[in-house]
């Protein structure tokens, strides 16, 4: 599925443009790739991304919101529109400057807040429980069935006291669409919201957000797996192969030895690894934490034993998953290493997580980079608006004025004189 709609020009010159006319530009592409995947596929291999390199100064930011004021509505009819910004004072700054551009009328919008987050009403945390749920993060499925409210197989609804009038709760009852201005760390987070996604606008760069480090303790990463009495043969199965695979992960990086071709020789290829990820990553699924129990007894039970197994279990997965995603090289990955953690050998792993691919998207970056946009996005369309600055920049190279602050306090008048003879 192609989405090719802009012309060579705009999409490969290396010249400069005026600021009034890379603005209209600018403006131009971003209203064409609206009205051009208003009714795109919501789900699909291919879903259509546009990237903006876009000079500094030229209001990318404000082009974007203006464009969402004027053709969002018929994005709103199929689900909301996502405006990822880097934190979430930017999302408040944002939603403000929204308001302004909508014109008649308002499109419905709202900063997504996250528990920690402190609540504008009331200027405390959106969540009460917002500590545990910090001690918590990426140990269990989800944070809110463990510590707020969770259904029973038999329908009844178990939840804590607070989770009544909880505001970040009421966030999940919304029912209209909204455009929703959030932080980037929601690329990787749950979203606490219902409904469906018909957009996405990430503003400033998103690729540190989707990487992350995992590094594991050799004698961690070895520990074999401790199954529960009875277990089922397709535990015990699962525990024989993880253990062979991780046994052969620190041969190999220990010896420098062909990673892959030895798991494949093994029977390990990229389905068996990535089937090893997904059965790992559910192995421990129950922290024996429930929502009606109180502060102090789920703190004592995220310091137990079989919550550190969890927690293993998961990590564990995501290498496994790494593996597979690099089964078909030949050589070794780089994303994994034998490197020193606390002067012990470590397991290093650098995973990389794709952004949702359930909408298009919009990427606003004064320094797009290419390889890094096409490796999360590779049939994205990268149109590269530049436009010199509006500033004279004059370097100055003196050994007298090398350690000197041009700045200098209102009472340095010495100091500024002789700066101005520099510069004169």
């Amino acid at each position: 599925m192609a989405f090719a709609m802009f012309d060579t020009e705009i999409s490969t010159s290396a010249s400069w443009l005026d600021p009034a006319e890379a603005r209209a530009k600018l403006k131009d592409t971003l209203r064409r790739f609206l009205k051009a995947n208003s009714d795109a596929p919501s789900v699909t291999d291919d879903i259509p991304v546009l990237g903006l390199k876009v000079s500094a100064g030229l209001g990318k930011t404000r082009a974007a919101l203006e464009a969402v004021a004027e053709l969002g509505a018929d994005y709103l009819k199929t689900g909301h529109i996502l405006f990822y910004v880097p934190t979430h004072a930017l999302a408040e700054e944002a939603a403000q400057e929204f308001q302004c551009h909508c014109r008649g009328d308002v499109l419905p919008s709202l900063v997504l807040r996250g528990r920690n987050a402190i609540n504008p009403e009331t200027g405390t945390q959106m969540c009460q429980r917002w500590e545990l749920a910090d001690k918590l993060s990426g140990k269990v499925d989800s944070i809110t069935k463990v510590i707020c409210r969770t259904k029973t197989a038999d329908g009844k609804i178990n939840e804590a006291a607070c989770a009544s009038g909880c505001p970040y709760l009421a966030q999940r009852e919304i029912s209209q669409n909204h455009v929703i201005f959030l932080p980037h760390s929601y690329l990787t987070l749950p979203l606490p919201i219902k409904g469906a996604i018909a957009l996405r606008i990430i503003d400033e760069k998103f690729w540190s957000t989707l990487t992350s480090t995992e590094e594991i303790d050799l004698r961690d990463w070895l520990k074999s797996i401790s199954l529960d009495s009875p277990s089922s043969e397709a535990q015990k199965a699962h525990a024989k192969a993880s253990d062979e695979v991780r046994q052969k992960v620190n041969a190999c990086l220990t010896n420098n030895m062909p990673l892959h071709e030895e798991l494949r020789n093994a029977g390990f290829a990229e389905k068996e690894l990535q089937a090893l990820a997904d059965t790992e990553r559910t192995f421990w699924t129950d922290p024996e934490i429930q929502p009606t129990m109180g502060i102090d007894e789920i703190s004592a039970k995220i310091d137990t034993d079989k919550m550190s197994l969890n927690v293993a279990a998961r990590r564990n997965a995501k290498v496994f998953a790494l593996l597979a995603e690099t089964a078909g090289r030949q050589s070794n990955t780089e994303r994994l290493c034998m490197t020193q953690k606390d002067k012990a050998d470590a397991i290093t792993a650098y995973i990389l997580q794709p952004p949702p691919q359930d909408s298009p998207y919009i990427l606003l970056d004064a320094d797009l980079d290419e390889t890094i946009t096409r490796n999360f996005f590779p049939q994205a369309e990268i149109v590269a608006l530049r436009s010199r600055p509006l500033a004279e920049i004059t370097q100055v190279s003196d050994l007298t004025l090398s350690d000197t602050w041009l700045m200098a306090n209102e009472d340095n008048a010495k100091s500024k004189e002789r700066c101005k003879k520099v510069l004169s």
